[in-house]
């Protein structure tokens, strides 16, 4: 395959690449010959028996050795100049196991024609490494032809876009499912059973030029969802995951807890790995509000969605920093034959359409979520994080040293006070950029340092943070509105 060098402005961000690599004992010999690497934990079975991972692992230079790769071969290619590499080992890797490795271009800075590149290497839902590459592009240089063996492929976000949907025969998947084919979703539709109902989503949905693929399988039968599983591991794009399945109100405690946390459980464990892929997903779970109100009788639903809930809870904990976001979208009484026992007909309750909306803007990204937690009503929707909430300023204080000079009675502070102070928080090396930085784009930033710029914001320049405005200060840009308008 012939390749050709591309310049700065053909890469977006968003742009991914993936690839697999199989490291073996032979590669550490390899390895060991040029780094001088001969530690035993690497190559002597016995001595590794003995250790805490119980065998043999793979040494961390080696599983970070296709960072050249995507900064040399791929972002940019031959024309690539590492500023700067940033990378940490998560979990121990094994020899002779199939690592995914994943890049993705998540900023760009256009005055200096660089890319940052975030990289991650996954062993099926294991994150083993993550690293951040600042890669300039020269332009300035002669474009270079070359023959590759192996093809890496550039791809665009845009090229996945397949969605699944459990219970997808219901009023409110229906909809989603039709509001999905208008933007372009290919779509797996789940049912329980094959009805009139799920064709007819099926052909509306193909008729505005999607594909619909039903997939049949009652997943409060562990036979019949293992049968399932087997059947997505086949689908490599799934990057948004909509779990509307649920037995009905009376059923049993059991079946409810299958279909509302084993099922949701399992099927995003199958769907997870090809979203790490990408470094893109959604995954998004119909709760409900009964969780606000605890009604009579209903112990065993609300149990099985706050067993839901949880799972939710923990993979947006685990996985949202690699760009898959998990929310519970929980609405109240919805106009539907689920739910027609039980409602007021003296109320004004939702339609359809209206839970469908939101879920699809959570998909599609056209809704600013403060949290994972979307609690719907007639009339209002509030997000946020589901249970108790911790201001900032209580937060743990750290050992950051906050006692040089501060900006507490400064009549004004401009942009570049705001990025030398960055900077210095962040202890950045000369030249860096971090006018387009942001949470786990700037190297060092996570979440747990976050909290601790805000701390650090809040002694320098005598301001205060609210717990609301924890996740509205993520990028550079962010931050400098709040802190400035904060200051006037």
């Amino acid at each position: 395959m012939e390749t050709i060098d591309k310049n700065y402005n053909d890469f977006s961000v968003g742009d991914f690449v993936n690839f697999t690599r199989n490291f073996t004992i032979s590669d550490f010999e390899n390895f060991s010959l040029l780094s001088g690497d001969k530690n035993p934990l690497h190559h002597n079975e016995d001595y590794a028996a003995i250790s805490k991972f119980g065998k043999i692992i793979i040494p961390v230079y080696l599983l970070a050795s296709p960072l050249s790769t995507i900064a040399g071969m791929i972002f940019p290619g031959h024309r690539s100049l590492i500023l700067n590499t940033n990378f940490k080992a998560l979990k121990p890797a094994f020899y002779n196991r199939t690592i995914h490795y994943s890049g993705k271009v998540v900023s760009k800075n256009d005055s200096k024609s660089v890319l940052t590149i975030r990289v991650i290497a996954i062993d099926n839902l294991e994150i083993l490494l993550e690293a951040e590459l600042n890669v300039q592009v020269r332009d300035d240089l002669r474009k270079d032809k070359w023959k590759e063996n192996q093809f890496f492929e550039v791809k665009k976000e845009s090229d996945i876009l397949t969605v699944l949907i459990t219970g997808a025969a219901g009023e409110i998947a229906r909809e989603v499912a039709k509001k999905l084919a208008i933007k372009g979703y290919q779509l797996i539709l789940q049912c329980r059973t094959m009805s009139q109902s799920i064709l007819k989503v099926k052909e509306e949905c193909e008729r505005l030029g999607v594909s619909a693929k039903i997939v049949v399988a009652d997943l409060a039968n562990p036979l019949e969802r293992s049968q399932l599983l087997e059947q997505l591991k086949q689908v490599s794009n799934v990057t948004a995951f909509v779990h509307a399945a649920s037995p009905r109100l009376d059923s049993s405690f059991l079946d409810l807890v299958e279909v509302n946390f084993l099922s949701l459980k399992d099927i995003s464990n199958c769907v997870i790995p090809s979203m790490l892929n990408v470094q893109k997903g959604k995954i998004i779970f119909i709760g409900s509000s009964s969780l606000q109100y605890l009604p009579d009788n209903w112990e065993y639903y609300t149990a099985a969605k706050a067993a839901g809930q949880t799972w939710i809870n923990s993979i947006h904990k685990k996985y949202s920093k690699y760009g898959i976001d998990a929310f519970t979208l929980a609405p109240g009484f919805v106009q539907t034959s689920f739910s027609t026992a039980y409602r007021d007909s003296n109320t004004v309750d939702l339609i359809p359409e209206e839970v469908a909306e939101s879920v699809v803007n959570l998909i599609s990204d056209q809704i600013d979520v403060q949290g994972n937690y979307l609690w719907l009503e007639t009339g209002f929707l509030k997000t946020g994080t589901y249970g108790f909430y911790e201001n900032v300023s209580s937060a743990q204080k750290s050992n950051v040293d906050y006692s040089q000079k501060d900006l507490k009675f400064s009549s004004s502070i401009d942009d570049s006070s705001i990025n030398a102070l960055l900077s210095e928080f962040f202890k950045t090396p000369a030249g860096y950029d971090i006018e387009q930085g942001g949470l786990n784009i700037t190297p060092g930033w996570d979440s747990l340092k976050h909290i601790e710029l805000l701390l650090f914001l809040e002694s320098r320049l005598g301001i205060k943070f609210t717990s609301g405005e924890v996740d509205k200060t993520t990028r550079t840009f962010a931050l400098k509105e709040l802190v400035n308008a904060k200051r006037k």
